[in-house]
């Protein structure tokens, strides 16, 4: 994310204890915004991998092929395994992946 920069930051700050300060919500103390409530939220607890248990391998992390490992492995949301097997399914390719944590059912 890239925040932007103004040459005069003072025109976007609303003084203390005025109206706008006040509605401005929890992330401005004073006018001023903070970073507390500002940060991505730890998006690792939400990524998946695509799991072969008939082979015991990972979709590889180019879409296609597999991987032993998890060093080359793909890893994506469930809403994106579940467009990768929506793809597959349309296109009548074999897709025998499990969505898996990232963690992934075997050991490195």
């Amino acid at each position: 994310m890239q925040l932007l920069r103004t040459t005069r930051p003072e025109a976007l700050q609303a003084p203390a204890g005025s109206t706008e300060a006040q509605a401005a919500g929890p992330n401005h103390k004073g006018g001023r915004m903070t970073l507390e409530n500002t940060r991505p939220r730890d998006l690792r607890a939400h990524m998946r991998r695509l799991y072969n248990p008939r082979t015991g391998r990972y979709l590889h992390l180019s879409g296609s092929g597999e991987t032993k490992g998890t060093a080359h492995a793909w890893a994506g949301t469930r809403d994106q395994a579940e467009v990768l097997r929506e793809r597959a399914r349309i296109t009548g390719a074999d897709f025998p992946f499990f969505i898996t944590p990232l963690s992934g059912p075997m050991e490195d």
